[in-house]
């Protein structure tokens, strides 16, 4: 809006004298004409993405934000892995070997540490294998690693194949790099099946086709290996995921399409929250809510209700097929059974929590099938649908603005005319400030509210116009901070019932002004 009011500082800039030799003729002109039409809805203040229509055409606000998750990668840490091996190769005198013979071929199970959790099985959508080799061996080797336990898509298990140079006058050779591992299935039974956290690979070294002759091998060699798995993407995991106490909080999760009401309150009707905590995950979790709070810069008020300081018992997912059948609990907060009310009455610009999860509290009874889905975590979201019915009290929106104002000719004075329609059932207060405050252009710009039926609905909206004189020293301040304040206050009208608002409900305006500008031509 604001913008839109100074463009009239731009068009008079537009005539401006030359610079001559001679003294130019100066005049001072009056120039008078529309400047700008718009219009402030309801969406302006509460926003799109927040409001759903009835049939009737009245309106709900619909929120929802999640206050907290547990997913895969804050569940299961899964580290990086790092597996050493060096091989004294058990020869007492040389043994020579022809190309392409294989003197190395040894499978082993590996562990695989994740702390405290017991996995059976996990899939990765992609890690990185960082590999390190050092040979003594006066001859081209080549060495293969092959992780048995990871399959991809096709069945085939993950390996790689290295080309490690010779051995020159008694110094080792050494070669190392990293390499893509794609999406795998990973599993951690072992080679008894019966295993967890158990990683089966397969070491294997030969003498490379690039030797013309045979290499010799003796026990006075060494071969130095160091695979290191990282950067792991993990998509699933199955397994005991232990029992764990997770402390969470306290948090505060910010409500920014509240941020610019910068004070007041509203009275709301009858407000239905619910809390909702939904388990995608294949393990019973036990929950405790400890606080739940709307702050509103220093004021905090605490959620009174029986849920807080309560332990909930929250049942696991299940699986049908392979589909994931979560586990649902949620709890009706109201007026009738907390203080919701003033809860979101004082509009909050964030809210506060603090929550405690204990997992597998009976222990592993499972038998190692707990499973966990990175599209399938564990989320606590805070949901209401309620109409948008209220009475404002001194609520106040503040925005500021910038404004794009070149060097012109001088302005010396001027008025800038305003004309209202408000089609809303509040009242209102239009305060225009400059960025430092020193200068109030307008206060009080009243616009009363729009007339309402027997029904409080409006029937017919209400005209206003006002003025804003502009001195010299207001346009020079504007014109240096290139910014403007733009505050509104809005209130219902006496008995401060709540009322209900509509889509089709706004305000029009339109912005007239009368300038005058010292004008100079050669």
């Amino acid at each position: 809006m604001s913008k839109r009011l100074f463009l009239v500082l731009i068009v008079v800039a537009l005539i401006q004298g030359c610079n001559k030799n001679r003294k130019p003729v100066q005049w001072a002109a009056n120039y008078s004409f529309p400047i700008a039409y718009g219009s402030l809805g309801i969406s302006n203040l509460i926003g799109d993405s927040l409001l759903t229509t009835n049939t009737n055409s009245s309106l709900n606000v619909h929120f929802k934000r999640n206050l907290y998750e547990l997913n895969l990668d804050s569940l299961i840490d899964l580290p990086d892995n790092q597996i050493t091996n060096t091989f004294a190769l058990p020869f007492p005198v040389g043994v020579d070997f022809n190309p392409g013979q294989t003197f190395i071929n040894q499978p082993e199970e590996q562990t695989f540490d994740i702390n405290t959790v017991e996995l059976k099985e996990f899939e990765i959508e992609s890690a990185v294998l960082s590999y390190s080799i050092r040979s003594t061996i006066v001859g081209e080797i080549i060495y293969d690693y092959t992780v048995n336990s990871a399959i991809d898509q096709n069945g085939n298990p993950f390996s790689i194949s290295v080309t490690v140079p010779s051995a020159q006058n008694g110094i080792p050779s050494e070669v190392s790099g990293t390499i893509q591992i794609p999406q795998t299935t990973w599993n951690l039974q072992g080679i008894s099946g019966g295993e967890v956290n158990t990683l089966l690979t397969t070491i294997s070294v030969k003498v490379s086709n690039s030797n013309t002759n045979a290499v010799s091998v003796s026990n006075l060699d060494t071969i130095f290996i160091e695979n290191e798995i990282e950067s792991i993407s993990a998509i699933s995991a199955k397994g005991f995921f232990g029992q764990e106490q997770i402390q969470v909080g306290p948090e505060i999760v910010p409500l920014d399409f509240l941020s610019k009401f910068i004070s007041g309150s509203i009275e709301t009707g009858s407000i239905d929250l619910n809390l909702e905590l939904n388990n995608g995950i294949g393990t019973d979790f036990k929950l405790l809510i400890n606080q739940l709070s709307s702050i509103k810069d220093n004021t905090t008020i605490e959620l009174v209700h029986p849920i807080i300081g309560q332990i909930q018992n929250i049942n696991r997912a299940f699986l049908t097929g392979s589909s994931v059948n979560s586990s649902i609990f949620s709890t009706d907060i109201n007026s009738a059974n907390s203080n919701v009310n003033d809860f979101v009455n004082q509009l909050p610009n964030s809210i506060g929590y603090e929550i405690g999860i204990e997992l597998n509290p009976l222990g592993n009874i499972s038998g190692h099938n707990d499973f966990i889905f990175k599209s399938n975590p564990l989320k606590l979201d805070v949901d209401f649908i309620t109409p948008l019915s209220f009475a404002a009290n001194q609520l106040t929106l503040r925005d500021t603005l910038t404004l794009s104002i070149e060097n012109s000719n001088p302005i010396n004075n001027g008025t800038l005319y305003i004309e209202t329609t408000n089609g809303f059932p509040l009242s209102a207060e239009l305060k225009l400030h400059t960025l430092n405050s020193s200068y109030q252009l307008l206060n009080p710009g009243f616009f009363p509210s729009a007339i309402v039926n027997s029904n409080n609905i409006v029937s017919e909206p209400s005209f206003t116009t006002h003025s804003i004189d502009l001195s010299e020293d207001i346009l020079n301040e504007i014109k240096n901070s290139k910014k403007i304040i733009l505050e509104v206050v809005f209130n219902t009208p006496i008995g401060n019932s709540p009322v209900d608002f509509y889509d089709h409900y706004k305000i029009d305006f339109k912005i007239s002004a009368d300038f005058n500008a010292t004008v100079s031509v050669p």
